[in-house]
């Protein structure tokens, strides 16, 4: 399930470090590249493979993206997963990972912060994936990329409930009107994490 065909986008990451590793060779015959450059010159080819690799992974499904950026009403986000044939994606992180009898729910969050949207995928895993992911995660380092799940469920959370704390031993709770957080149960058809400059 989990491994992804990326030889074309793969020879077009090489050919572009190729082509700045030669600009950077020959615009500094005889000057010194400060490290700041160097390392802004490696995270820059990190996000460009990053990008390349999550077009042809999100190609390769055919999956719906940027659904997740548009500034629309619930039931227009609603609307959008109705086809529950087609295959969708998300940017995001793993937040979490829980255990639901033999499957995995990876919890995935993330946000377009321009229009209060937040987003929780609770995608399902079956216990041979979770081993591969396993190996390639870490709880003490959230690891981002692009998830292509087929939806199952959509709830909507809006608004959300919080608590402040007033005094000694006082709570008020208070409905949280800026944001709107909407649930996402799936099934997890593949993945791309983000490689991360050390």
């Amino acid at each position: 399930m989990l491994s992804v065909n990326l030889k074309s986008s793969t020879h077009f990451v090489a050919y572009i470090l190729i082509v700045m590793l030669s600009f950077v060779r020959c615009e500094g015959e005889g000057k010194v590249i400060p490290e700041e450059d160097i390392h802004m010159s490696r995270k820059d080819s990190i996000e460009v493979k990053n990008k390349a690799n999550s077009n042809a992974l999100i190609m390769q499904f055919n999956a719906v993206s940027g659904w997740d950026t548009l500034n629309n009403f619930s039931y227009q986000i609603t609307e959008i997963f109705e086809n529950k044939d087609k295959n969708f994606s998300f940017e995001g992180f793993i937040g979490d990972i829980a255990k639901n009898d033999s499957l995995f729910i990876v919890k995935i969050h993330g946000g377009f912060s321009a229009y209060f949207n937040d987003y929780l995928l609770e995608l399902e895993i079956t216990p041979s994936e979770f081993v591969k992911l396993e190996k390639q995660i870490n709880p003490s380092n959230l690891r981002s990329g692009v998830f292509i799940f087929k939806p199952i469920k959509l709830f909507n959370t809006y608004p959300e409930l919080s608590s402040e704390k007033n005094g000694d031993d006082d709570t008020q709770l208070t409905y949280d009107f800026s944001q709107r957080l909407m649930r996402i149960k799936g099934k997890m058809i593949d993945y791309y994490l983000f490689e991360i400059d050390e």
